[in-house]
């Protein structure tokens, strides 16, 4: 594919009822996994710069202020993404969970948590009892497995402490490759009743990754819901036009591709998934309109407010503590030079 070739690029993942907030709390993480998608331990250490309790609570009751004026009665659904980092380290976290689980909002409010699972038991029983007994509150769970922190009955065990939960919708994990066995069995073992879903993240370094991927994808499709490639994008130089031509014709179809011609191509969408649709090979995003921004906005770490969650530096539109949180009204231009998006709900010309 080239610029010429393509009419309009979208995510149908989400509708138009419903609105994504992201906020990157913090830089901040007591791991230093090989494969974090944050990248190394030193840059995020200095990226945390600025970081504070104090900022943290100003940031959360503009963010509640924002939802409350602005995106209720507008919107039917909330994903809210709590991002690091790791979340679950700051002292403050429950309760500034606390405050999202309690916003006004009139719609169902999904709390997406990232984590790598590290949180004490005290903690986990916290977050599961601060949802049991909220209308149209639920939370999804994305942890991470590193073998040099923790064992696989461990991070089992802390899990099942969620599970019990009405409220849980979702269980995603992103465990290293060879520990991919001993989860899904015990998995299956536990995770019996509906409706919660699980799925697993392979992370994906290199073109025998892929192919690994796929060998395991085939072997343990039957033990969790979904096995999806999770890519570093600090390797993203690495991989292949093959590789990325077998990766867009995975089963678990997200983005949808208008070519002029007219014909429709489906593609996967993963985190930091624009390379599974494009990268330098293919086409420069600068000449698309984007309509990130107006169903979407994202809050960093310090408070700056972001169009886009990939292209921050080139997208920010003020910060929480001095402006007021505004989204777009019409799409504007991609802001990328190269298309790196986590965001795509639709780009066009």
């Amino acid at each position: 594919m080239k610029n010429e070739d393509i009419k309009l690029i979208e995510n149908i993942k989400y509708g138009d009822d419903t609105f994504v907030l992201r906020w990157h709390m913090t830089r901040i993480c007591n791991y230093d996994c090989k494969f974090c998608i944050q990248g190394n331990k030193k840059n995020k250490i200095l990226s945390s710069k600025g970081e504070s309790h104090k900022l943290r609570m100003e940031i959360a009751d503009k963010i509640i202020e924002f939802i409350e004026n602005d995106l209720n009665k507008n919107f039917n659904k909330l994903n809210i993404f709590l991002i690091g980092g790791e979340v679950t380290i700051l002292p403050d976290f429950i309760d500034i969970l606390k405050k999202f689980i309690n916003v006004k909002f009139d719609g169902n409010v999904i709390i997406h948590i990232t984590t790598n699972n590290s949180a004490s038991e005290e903690t986990l029983i916290k977050i599961k009892d601060l949802f049991n007994n909220v209308e149209k509150r639920y939370f999804s769970y994305s942890a991470s497995f590193y073998k040099d922190y923790t064992t696989i009955e461990q991070f089992m065990d802390k899990l099942k402490i969620l599970y019990s939960n009405k409220r849980l919708y979702h269980i995603a994990c992103i465990m290293e490759k060879y520990k991919l066995k001993t989860l899904s069995k015990k998995m299956k073992k536990f995770l019996k009743k509906p409706p919660i879903s699980v799925s697993v993240g392979y992370p994906i370094l290199n073109d025998s990754d892929y192919f690994n991927f796929i060998k395991a994808k085939k072997k343990y499709k039957n033990k969790v819901d979904t096995i999806n490639p999770i890519i570093i994008r600090k390797y993203d130089t690495d991989l292949s036009l093959k590789f990325r031509n077998k990766l867009a014709k995975s089963d678990k179809k997200f983005i949808k591709v208008t070519l002029v011609n007219g014909e429709k191509r489906y593609f996967t969408n993963t985190q930091k998934l624009s390379l599974v649709i494009t990268d330098k090979d293919y086409f420069d995003t600068s000449d698309f309109i984007c309509d990130a921004g107006i169903r979407n906005i994202s809050i960093d770490n310090v408070g700056d407010i972001c169009r886009c969650p990939t292209v921050r530096s080139k997208a920010i539109r003020g910060n929480v503590l001095k402006d007021k949180i505004e989204l777009l009204d019409k799409p504007e231009k991609c802001q990328s030079n190269r298309c790196n998006c986590s965001y795509y709900r639709k780009i066009g010309r």
